[in-house]
């Protein structure tokens, strides 16, 4: 008896779809010139030259957060891009879409999952140039838009061209 229940209950476990708590931030064409999309951002480890790779933004308003490890060069960056393209598209975490306006850019992704449902968050922060870009904080909205969880940063991002960055296509973000 106790083995068929645990059996039911793995079959029950297994057969959950993945929630996807619904984004805030509606996705939207990337029309605008002020930041460049042709590669990927990556992030500069304080008193340090390693390098970590952190988001991907598409025409489509589709953005993709890699918290990947920290690494020695750009080669070793970019040989682990081409080992984990087939990765990227497995799991929420990390799929978002992403905003422009003026010099402010928005970001809203999947950073968490509760069980079975993936929790999203939104980041805010400010353009410098069409290359770089700094995170200032990243909280949740309520119904009514009210800021909560509001978490203070300040990251900078880098650009660096990449020709065969991963597409967009994904099962998470419509």
């Amino acid at each position: 008896m106790k083995r068929v229940l645990y059996i039911l209950l793995l079959l029950a476990i297994s057969s959950c779809e993945i929630e996807l708590e619904e984004m805030y931030l509606t996705r939207n064409d990337y029309v605008s010139d002020m930041l460049r999309i042709d590669g990927y951002y990556y992030y500069r480890e304080p008193d340090s030259n390693r390098v970590a790779l952190r988001y991907f933004f598409y025409k489509n308003g589709i953005s993709y957060c890699a918290n990947n490890d920290y690494f020695n060069s750009f080669s070793e960056l970019e040989k682990s891009i081409e080992c984990y393209k087939k990765v990227y598209k497995k799991y929420a975490f990390g799929w978002g879409v992403f905003n422009v306006m003026d010099s402010t850019i928005l970001i809203e992704e999947y950073v968490a999952s509760s069980f079975n449902k993936k929790i999203t968050a939104i980041f805010s922060g400010k353009i410098l140039n069409d290359t770089t870009f700094t995170l200032k904080e990243r909280y949740k909205l309520d119904q009514n838009g009210d800021k909560y969880n509001v978490y203070k940063s300040d990251a900078t991002y880098y650009f660096r061209q990449y020709s065969s960055k991963p597409d967009s296509t994904n099962r998470y973000v419509k």
